[in-house]
């Protein structure tokens, strides 16, 4: 299973609730619900996933959806990138906004329930993702006794548009293997 962002945590849930159907799981800057010490670096980057989504609620709550989307998509992957997707991309955004608006819909995953994790996991974070993402899957991997995460260079949140090249050779490398 392949699971990118918040459909990360709709495969990890699967992968907790019924672990006989996978046979790999791989997460692409996920962001799972976990216990985390108050540490300076965590409350950093967890801050800058709360503002995302309070700036974004604030927009969309003044009227302003599609600025909204912009200055939100730009934030996790980079200056240009809503400006840069196609009109039909864009469209299918600001049809799922409803998706945005809501803050943390995933249930907590415990150290247990990753331990549990009896499949090969492969991890991918984009080079220039925000923070928080790396910081989580590093702890889920520390948690789980994972593999590190592979970076995808010169990618952000985006990575399998920005680098579609390094991102599905890690995939398919991983497949092949597992």
């Amino acid at each position: 299973m392949l699971g990118h962002s918040r459909g990360g945590l709709v495969v990890i849930e699967v992968a907790k609730k019924h672990p006989d159907l996978i046979r790999s799981l791989s997460l692409a800057d996920v962001q799972p619900r976990l216990e985390l010490p108050e540490t300076e670096e965590n409350l950093k980057a967890l801050a800058f996933r709360s503002k995302l989504f309070a700036d974004f609620r604030r927009d969309v709550a003044m009227g302003d959806v599609e600025g909204g989307m912009a200055r939100y998509m730009n934030a996790l992957s980079g200056p240009g990138t809503w400006e840069s997707m196609p009109a039909r991309r864009q469209k299918e955004f600001l049809q799922n906004v409803a998706t945005v608006l809501v803050d943390d819909p995933a249930p907590p995953t415990t150290d247990d329930e990753l331990r549990k994790f009896n499949f090969p996991v492969l991890m991918l974070v984009g080079e220039k993702s925000p923070p928080a993402y790396g910081l989580l899957m590093a702890e889920m991997r520390k948690r789980g006794d994972f593999k590190p995460a592979v970076i995808i260079p010169d990618a952000a949140h985006g990575m399998f548009r920005q680098n579609p090249k390094a991102f599905n050779e890690a995939i398919l490398s991983f497949t092949s293997e597992h």
